[in-house]
């Protein structure tokens, strides 16, 4: 049976959230700590684009306004705006059965995960199904991460609950999920970079296609109420061991340097960086 690390950390600015994520992979990368799936939080509220996605999508004045930070994701995807939400990452080596013989096998995988934790707290939500060709396309001309429900990704009465993003080298794979707890992630639409119109019409496009714990159970589960069902669900659904764990002082130290590397200022994307290469 394998042995995964479980951690949660204390709420963080964006750029270090997606800091502590880099540096997990690159030490699992290099056997140095084991597989680890984290449950986080951030402060302040944060804009994270995809790792391929434009910064033109971004309106830069509108974030800074509302003291939005905006920040690179090492993994794909659209823009989320993180602010009542639960967010995990997992992160696992080419060993584990979590990192799957392809993409789309994790994303099954974990979906199935999600479902039973979900469950616990009283969510009945299902996975939605693979997209086709035409889907996909559609998929990717909006900029939004939660406009549109991909294959494997968590929806209850056909709205969308979690938005998943992977990416994957040889020998580690990352995946982040974006659970949504509060209405908040609807404004999203007035921090990207479109009209007055298009922002109207995708607010109401979000309402009526996402849905979140605060509408569907009451009162919404706190961080570790969450946590913990997730955790349980996950030593039942992915059959593993678990150790509770803390970041090492390494990590925490690695991630302080690489922070900066994720900060969005302009028009700069942050890489899959790993010491050495």
């Amino acid at each position: 049976m394998e042995t995964w690390r479980i951690v949660q950390t204390p709420h963080l600015p964006g750029s270090f959230n997606m800091a502590i994520d880099q540096t997990i992979a690159n030490f699992v990368s290099e056997g140095r700590v084991r597989s680890t799936l984290r449950f986080f939080s951030w402060r302040p509220f944060c804009l994270s684009l995809g790792y391929h996605q434009s910064t033109e999508d971004v309106d830069f004045p509108a974030c800074r306004k509302n003291g939005v930070d905006v920040v690179r994701r090492p993994t794909g995807g659209k823009a989320v705006f993180h602010a009542a939400e639960f967010t995990y990452s997992v992160i696992a080596d080419a060993s584990s059965c979590v990192f799957g013989d392809s993409i789309a096998a994790t994303f099954h995988l974990l979906a199935g995960w999600l479902t039973a934790g979900l469950a616990d707290l009283g969510v009945a939500a299902e996975i939605s199904p693979v997209l086709d060709a035409l889907e996909k396309q559609a998929l990717f001309k909006n900029p939004s991460c939660f406009s549109s429900t991909s294959g494997y990704e968590i929806s209850v009465q056909g709205k969308k609950l979690i938005g998943s993003a992977q990416r994957r080298r040889q020998n580690v794979m990352l995946q982040h999920g974006s659970l949504l707890s509060g209405t908040l992630y609807l404004n999203v639409a007035g921090l990207l970079h479109q009209s007055a119109q298009k922002r109207r019409n995708m607010r109401e496009y979000l309402a009526a296609h996402t849905i979140c714990l605060k509408q569907l159970i009451a009162p919404v589960p706190d961080f570790e109420t969450i946590a913990a069902a997730l955790t349980y669900a996950w030593r039942e659904k992915i059959k593993v061991a678990k150790v509770q764990a803390d970041l090492s002082g390494e990590e925490w130290l690695q991630a302080k340097k690489l922070q900066p590397e994720f900060e969005v200022k302009a028009a700069k994307r942050a890489q899959w960086h790993h010491p050495g290469k």
